[in-house]
């Protein structure tokens, strides 16, 4: 049995203006067993009860990272893969041209091969000792096992980047809190987040396809909510922007099979038969793009 704990919402408690209580919130939706709710102050959505840490350590077993092997366990990278991490390259280069770069959550280290193949000094940190073990052994990647919250480095980082990973978190705050300690001054956070804002997602409501991933996505967010969890954290957000998802063709029918099955499969076959299934494509909105820079 998974141990579950309620929160509040970690944006608006104890934050300014919320100093006697933070606001409350609403349902939104269920899924999985999972009831998601949405903070009435800053709009952040997010499960409540969450599981306990422990459990959300156990839930990551090298059975996860077989089921999105296309990520973690293919090299070299399939090519929407691949075309995904060199966009967050780009991302990168734009604020921190060279130096130290920490990946966050870096799995097996597909990032961080892109990276290091660009000239930084990359190093990773991975809650998996099956996935950090895997990068340290196949890549030669430096991973090292553990939480970032546990993290020591003698020398600070120029960029810290956080790819899916925020949401998968059970303390955001203390996340970004830990990554401004590791960073040096004047140092950027870069990092991808789920869009719960997007105008899709505000289109599809409850039946939104985002939240078929309650299972393992805690948080979700909005412009304004991930604004605010960035300044609570120590950062000062440069931009924050709506970001599309890079995926197969096929990829995008499936989960279009989760919100009108008989058309999702459909296109899946006509995909198929057209040999366009493998083809390249981007999802508009999909994700939030933060780029911020720690404060003095």
């Amino acid at each position: 049995m998974v141990t579950t704990r309620d929160i509040a919402c970690p944006v608006c408690t104890d934050a300014p203006g919320y100093r006697v209580a933070p606001p409350g919130y609403r349902v939104v939706t269920v899924r999985w067993g999972v009831r998601i709710v949405k903070c009435a102050g800053c709009g952040l959505v997010f499960a409540n009860p969450q599981p306990s840490p422990e459990a959300l350590e156990q839930y990551y077993d090298p059975q996860y990272f077989e089921r999105n092997a296309a990520k973690f366990l293919r090299f070299p990278l399939d090519p929407e893969i691949e075309l995904r991490f060199h966009r967050y390259l780009g991302e990168l280069r734009s604020v921190v041209p060279g130096g130290r770069v920490l990946d966050v959550g870096c799995g097996t280290g597909a990032f961080l091969t892109v990276a290091r193949g660009a000239g930084y000094q990359t190093e990773g940190v991975e809650l998996s000792p099956y996935a950090s073990q895997l990068g340290r052994e196949k890549l030669g990647l430096d991973i090292r096992t553990g939480r970032l919250e546990e993290l020591e480095s003698p020398v600070p980082y120029d960029g810290i980047t956080m790819w899916d990973f925020l949401e998968h978190t059970s303390d955001p705050v203390d996340i970004l809190r830990s990554a401004r300690r590791l960073l040096a001054d004047g140092g950027h956070l870069l990092m991808t987040v789920p869009n719960v804002g997007s105008w899709w997602a505000r289109c599809m409501g409850r039946r939104w396809v985002g939240f078929d991933k309650a299972s393992e996505h805690l948080f979700y967010f909005t412009t304004k909510s991930l604004g605010g969890l960035l300044e609570r954290g120590g950062f000062e957000p440069v931009k924050i922007e709506p970001h599309s998802w890079v995926c197969t063709a096929d990829f995008l029918a499936q989960r279009g099979t989760k919100v009108w099955k008989p058309a999702g499969r459909l296109l899946s076959q006509v995909l198929a038969r057209t040999r366009l299934d493998r083809r390249v494509v981007r999802f508009p909105s999909v994700n939030l793009l933060a780029v911020a820079r720690k404060t003095a």
